[in-house]
């Protein structure tokens, strides 16, 4: 009844701002164009299917655009005054822009002339080589990382392009964190994934995206979820009239292969994309650990070593449909399937004694584990723009199911190559989504704006595990029925938001406020009681920019988020991970809430820029992993949840990026936080500190008109959690890219932790036990990645010049 009323409300105010704005009430409108023609400059013909867009010069945001048709003419209709300019764009061909267009005062229709591209196979031969634009972009509320720019990840993942991203930290085994956090909301062009944060990153190649924004502070128009911010990964849509496409092809050591193709065709209403991929990936490494465990009048040492793989396949397949349906309304259709397996080996030679006692035991512990997975999207929108620009409602629905099955085998074996203990557990079970959103934004003025919208998330998750024992009598595995289990987790979740931004001279801001309504429910077959949350909450945010001067902005902004516990932090049951390891969730677990305060000052000079940006994080019911003994085996650590108490993290995060020559450019990374959390668990202090930093260096030379390098390396000092701490690593990457066919047709060869410095060693230490790890990589990878990329033109041969070897060359290929 709540998110009825709610939906309601929107709906009468949107109507009611509908109603002022409907055609007539526009003072400022007129009608004009801007109008061109585009032509090979070589070969002086017309250029069919060149794209053109117009941008407005205040804030480069673009306002419309058009393909040239065979004789190479474009038409931008325009409707509003101000100053403009073009963006010519073609593939293989250098872009150009026009700028200067001035729109009022009687001069409503602008003719650019012709413009002549230069083909880029002769243009290397005539310019001086220089450095692309910035990799990173910085925009009041965001970072927007360019993934086109950077040679040392194109053959691997989303994960492998955050790893020197600003903001971002990657572990050796792939795992991602913000500023510290591992909490954070991952989106795929701007919709959420029923999947876990790191196992999205880690399936998205990094040849099928476009950028990825890095959100750290969101406004009110995001989803909350999340203590650190939200990384919105947005995949490549190509634009090119005609048919056009790219692809991709990959391999390297270790059985690391793969390939993805993005194919796309577009005419006046219709613009159709397909994209399919699929990666192979393995991973080798060597465990050391060492552990204790205290008991009242003994101790038991545990001791192993042994070697690690993980890895598998991941494939996928999507579609997007955009239809135009007229000059003010479109509508699009998208899907998404991927599925894969993710395999992992471990084989450790374990030593056990105890202390007092007398002798040791030795014997070899083999775990397999093998998770076959799928996911499935579809989402629909419509937008409608009004007679006013820039006002507009747009409507989005989204289904999402994932699923699969995850087996995993544990086997001790002695000396004697008998199984003295062993276990084969299971867990699967689908999980659905429903999201629908409706957004509505409307101009006021010339420079304010306001914007509310509605959400609603619907999920539905059905999970089964189950356990068998080996019983050395009868050397079967035997069900453990007690361990038998069905859970069922069920989450309603309405949002309401609204915004309001505008500028004032040099002071631009932002204030919004959203509501949510939150209605949960567990439970399983094992236990008679249902554990439910029935809640509002409330999650202001402000941003404010203000220009010193042209090449100088502060900007600081302030949010609250909240960090919902995952699902099997709440099961109320044991789940057996290994021969040594028992999971026990914690149903009575609080989220998260979060308060982020920005503080960042940016300085413009020349080709390069300088950032500072200042942060403090607050988090209150911090939920912390808690290790301890498991009473009823020895031997056994059992692993849970709790709420510990309250977490704070301030720093700031410094951004160079300095051109030193037009053909070599350096960008510098440098964070350093204090994080200090403050808590208990039972009787068990869990406060703990550390200072940390961070240090990222990108470094991009162009070696000559086809040859360029990159050379990446990063730094990340130790650090703590509410029981131990994370030791320091150095990891690094070098790339080498070769334009074959400039703009068509390249070849990158990637070395990625050329010297072997990338491993991760972590220690655990309460009063009840100890535990050490170390995890070394085995080998370096090497991959090398080709690409083409290829569309729809060729230059009509009559009109050609007598071309040298080189153009025959090009045109056979």
């Amino acid at each position: 009844m709540k998110s009825r009323l709610l939906f309601a409300l929107l709906i009468t105010l949107i109507t009611v701002q509908t109603v002022k704005t409907q055609p007539g009430n526009n003072s400022n409108s007129i009608s004009g164009a801007v109008t061109g023609h585009v032509f090979d400059a070589t070969f002086d013909i017309p250029m069919e299917y060149a794209n053109v867009i117009l941008y407005n010069c205040r804030d480069s945001v673009a306002i419309a655009g058009d393909a040239t048709d065979k004789n190479g003419l474009f038409i931008i209709p325009i409707s509003h005054p101000g100053e403009f300019y073009i963006d010519v764009t073609f593939i293989g061909y250098e872009s150009k822009t026009i700028g200067d267009i001035r729109i009022g005062r009687g001069a409503f229709d602008v003719d650019v002339g012709n413009v002549n591209l230069l083909n880029h196979s002769i243009a290397l031969d005539d310019v001086e080589v220089s450095i692309e634009r910035y990799s990173v972009e910085y925009k009041i509320d965001k970072k927007i990382i360019n993934v086109g720019k950077q040679a040392t990840t194109i053959s691997g993942t989303a994960v492998d392009v955050l790893e020197s991203s600003p903001s971002v930290a990657v572990d050796i085994e792939g795992n991602v964190s913000m500023r510290g956090s591992s909490n954070f909301t991952v989106m795929v062009d701007g919709r959420p994934s029923l999947l876990e944060a790191n196992d999205v990153l880690q399936q998205i190649p990094a040849s099928t995206i476009d950028n990825i924004e890095i959100i750290t502070n969101p406004s009110a128009r995001y989803d909350p979820e999340g203590i650190a911010g939200i990384i919105n990964v947005i995949l490549k849509k190509n634009i090119l009239r005609g048919i056009s496409g790219t692809v991709n092809a990959n391999g390297g050591f270790d059985d690391r292969y793969g390939g993805d193709v993005l194919m796309n065709y577009c005419n006046d209403h219709f613009n159709v994309t397909f994209g399919i991929d699929y990666n192979q990936r393995s991973r080798l490494g060597n465990i050391t650990e060492r552990s204790r465990t205290y008991y009242p009048d003994t101790t038991l040492y545990l001791n192993s070593n042994g070697t690690m793989t993980h890895g598998g396949k991941r494939y996928g397949i999507r579609g997007i449909l955009d239809y135009t349906i007229s000059d003010k309304d479109a509508f699009s259709l998208g899907f998404r399937y991927g599925g894969g397996n993710h395999e992992h080996d471990n084989r450790q030679t374990f030593t056990q004694w105890e202390e007092p006692g007398a002798g040791e035991s030795t014997y070899t512990s083999i775990g397999v584990s093998n998770h076959e997975r799928f996911s499935l999207s579809f989402n629909a929108n419509w937008s409608h723009d009004f007679e006013q620009k820039d006002h507009r409602i747009i409507t989005q629905f989204d289904f999402g199911r994932r699923g699969g099955d995850e087996e995993t085998r544990d086997e001790l074996i002695d000396v004697n190559g008998l199984i003295t203990d062993g276990k084969i557990s299971t867990e699967g079970g689908p999980g659905d989504r429903w999201q629908f959103n409706i957004d509505y934004t409307k101009p006021i003025g010339e420079k304010y704006k306001f914007e509310s919208g509605y959400q609603t998330r619907i999920r539905r998750m059905n999970e089964k595990t189950d356990l068998h024992q080996y019983n050395p009598a009868t050397q079967l595995y035997e069900p453990q029925v007690e361990y038998f289990i069905s859970s069922i987790h069920d989450e309603d979740r309405h949002s309401l938001y609204s915004l309001y931004s505008g500028e004032y001279k040099r002071l631009g801001f932002q204030g919004g406020l959203r509501g949510e309504y939150t209605y949960r429910i567990i439970k399983n077959d094992k236990a008679n009681s249902e554990f439910s949350l029935d809640h509002w909450d409330y999650f202001p945010s402000a941003h404010l920019s203000y220009s010193i001067s042209e090449q100088n902005q502060l900007m600081t902004s302030y949010s609250r988020r909240i960090d919902r516990p995952r699902g099997w932090y709440l099961e109320p049951f044991l789940t057996w991970r290994n021969a040594y390891s028992v999971r026990m969730g914690n149903p009575d677990l609080k989220p998260e809430y979060i308060d982020s305060y920005e503080l960042g000052f940016r300085r413009n000079f020349n080709r390069n820029y300088f950032v500072a940006d200042a942060f403090y994080r607050k988090t209150n019911n911090k939920i912390e992993r808690i290790r301890s003994v498991y009473q009823q085996q020895q031997n056994v650590t059992l692993e849970t949840y709790d709420n510990v108490g309250t977490d704070h993290s301030y720093g700031t995060e410094f951004t160079l990026n300095c051109g030193i020559t037009k053909w070599w450019n350096i960008r510098t990374v440098y964070d350093i936080f204090q994080y200090n959390v403050e808590g208990a668990s039972g009787d068990e202090d869990f406060s703990n500190s550390s200072f940390n930093w961070d240090l990222r260096l990108n470094s991009d030379v162009v070696l000559s008109k086809k040859l360029r390098v990159q050379i990446n390396g990063n730094y990340e000092s130790p650090t703590v959690t509410s029981q131990g701490r994370t030791e320091g690593r150095y990891s690094s990457r070098f790339a080498v890219k070769y334009e074959i066919i400039p703009r068509t047709f390249s070849a990158t060869l990637q070395i990625r932790d050329p010297f072997g410095s990338s491993n991760r060693e972590s220690t655990t230490d309460t009063d009840t036990i100890y535990m050490y790890r170390l995890y070394e990589r085995d080998s370096q990878t090497v991959m090398l990645n080709l690409n083409y990329i290829f569309n729809n033109y060729k230059p009509e041969k009559s009109g050609r010049g007598e071309g040298g070897e080189d153009d025959e060359m090009e045109d056979e290929f």
